[in-house]
């Protein structure tokens, strides 16, 4: 019977230097349970809480996800965020001898339909380990800007379609940059996710994104 788990992980760089800054940690398979079923059943991510975050904080402590003075993002859905095992997460914190330091934990930007008090209230839970947030795929569908001021988040994660539409005309292109801007005046770090071509990158450079993700940077590395 196969038990394996397995993450990979994807760079952040810096669009000012171009140098890793973080690492965005991927689900693949978890003992045994492949990535397409925890997707068709959403409450698996919620059962398995305590057993994920656990195990990424593990392979934190071996060195194997990030040199320590990188980030490291994790995308949570706000049920599982909610969960007893992400709660009995937080006590495993307090009693072991691991630490998480610089962990940004992301949330989908049209999932966050829940109860927001209860986001908040966790959140601050989360802070007292120095724990940072970050509002993922912000801009495909209709995007909430409500959200964006009710949640304390540190970052913004523009949806790879955003980059993708400002190619196409000067209106969406300036688009992207009121929105760099809007999130800057918000004191939000912005980063653009699925910059894949040359012509992408100096775009999101151009409008002004403090961070950026895609293949352009690499593929997803399998975490050995």
């Amino acid at each position: 019977m196969d038990n394996s788990t397995t993450f990979h992980k994807m760079p952040i760089v810096s669009a000012l230097t171009d140098k890793v800054i973080g690492f965005e940690i991927l689900l693949r398979s978890f003992r045994g349970i492949p990535l397409n079923t925890f997707n068709q059943y959403p409450q698996l991510y919620s059962d398995f809480s305590f057993q994920l975050l656990k195990e990424i904080l593990h392979l934190d402590h071996q060195k194997k996800l990030r040199a320590a003075s990188e980030l490291l993002y994790l995308n949570l859905t706000p049920e599982q965020f909610l969960s007893p095992g992400t709660l009995e997460f937080l006590y495993y914190l307090h009693v072991s001898k691991y630490r998480l330091e610089n962990l940004v934990i992301e949330f989908t930007e049209h999932e966050l339909h829940c109860d927001l008090w209860r986001i908040k209230e966790r959140i601050l839970l989360f802070k007292q380990h120095n724990c940072q947030f970050a509002i993922d795929d912000f801009g495909i569908k209709v995007s909430n800007f409500q959200r964006v001021f009710e949640i304390n988040t540190e970052f913004i994660k523009v949806d790879r379609s955003v980059i993708t539409r400002s190619e196409s005309a000067q209106a969406n292109q300036d688009a992207l940059t009121e929105l760099v801007n809007f999130c800057h005046k918000l004191n939000k770090k912005v980063i653009v996710e699925g910059i894949e071509t040359k012509a992408q990158l100096k775009q999101a450079k151009i409008c002004g994104a403090d961070y950026l993700q895609g293949y352009l940077f690499g593929l997803p590395e399998l975490i050995v």
